[in-house]
């Protein structure tokens, strides 16, 4: 089951890759990425392209996307 949040978050990165989640002030690590995709919705219309991460953390595993230089929360897992 899972719960749909589309909020925004702040990431760090290394080597172009998520580290840390920070999100509603709590930090969470990141031990594995799980998948990685690239969903671009209108084509047609030049909208820019969601780059997703599933990603399994130190206390949940979150699905998070890259709009530009945005970082959004999609989802959390159970």
């Amino acid at each position: 089951m899972s719960k749909a949040y589309h909020e925004a978050i702040d990431v760090t990165l290394t080597d172009r890759q998520p580290q840390t989640i920070i999100w509603r002030m709590s930090t969470y690590t990141v031990l594995q990425t799980l998948d990685r995709w690239i969903l671009q919705n209108k084509w047609w219309e030049r909208e820019e392209k969601r780059l997703y991460y599933l990603l399994e953390t130190n206390r949940a595993t979150m699905e998070i996307y890259r709009v530009g230089p945005k970082w959004v929360l999609a989802r959390i897992m159970d």
